[in-house]
């Protein structure tokens, strides 16, 4: 009756958490009772399902990430490289999907306003990707490592010990704060050492109950649930 495209392996071992996290605070529109497919499809492709998915008028919602990049030229010859999600800084998203389809716009500033339209103009799909995670902060994630981060730093700190792919580099802070004010740079060291299998695995199994579903996947399914 639905589904839920997303971008990888992370979210595919994470998904059913998810899913059971937000069905303990529903009493209607329970997710685990309806017939929900679960598609795992690299970023770039996600828009490749755009015909199909209009044609079947399914309703769907697609988990992707912001991907925040920085224009760069030297002489005739642009680059692009990843960085931290900024504002006001001209920086772009090299996300196919957010970029020529939902919401249709390149540039972060853009995508971070809140009232930029994320589903299709039928209501039948939705984009789901990092915000800010609140009205008074920037603070936001370029993928879903950083917006768990984020989203879970005191739960982050606290189990430090325990999170094993990368207990070293979280010991190295002295605080929660730390943690949040370094969630870039934890992410960007997850994905640059091929953690993110890893770094899931450990999510499942250190204290799962304790850790909350980042913000923009929440209100995705919730979505959805409906």
């Amino acid at each position: 009756d639905k589904a839920i495209f997303f971008e990888g392996t992370v979210e595919r071992i994470l998904l059913p958490l998810f899913t059971s996290k937000i069905d303990e605070q529903r009493k209607t529109c329970i997710l685990s009772e309806q017939y929900i497919s679960s598609i795992e499809v690299g970023g770039a492709y996600i828009i490749k399902f755009k015909e199909l998915l209009e044609f079947l008028e399914l309703k769907t919602l697609i988990i992707t990430d912001i991907d925040s990049v920085q224009k760069e030229a030297s002489g005739t010859r642009v680059s692009y490289k990843k960085v931290a999600v900024k504002t006001n800084q001209d920086l772009l998203t090299s996300n196919i999907t957010l970029k020529t389809w939902i919401p249709g716009r390149e540039k972060v500033d853009d995508l971070l306003k809140k009232d930029i339209p994320k589903e299709t103009a039928n209501s039948l799909i939705r984009v789901a990707y990092p915000l800010s995670v609140d009205n008074d902060s920037v603070k936001c994630g370029r993928s879903f490592e950083e917006a768990f981060i984020i989203d879970n730093n005191k739960y982050m700190f606290d189990h430090r010990d325990s999170l094993l792919s990368i207990s070293n580099l979280l010991n190295q802070f002295s605080n929660q704060q730390d943690i949040l004010d370094n969630s870039y740079e934890i992410q960007d060291f997850i994905d640059r050492n091929k953690k993110k299998t890893d770094f899931a695995f450990d999510l499942v199994n250190t204290n799962n109950d304790q850790w909350v579903v980042p913000s923009y996947i929440k209100e995705g399914l919730e979505w959805l649930a409906k």
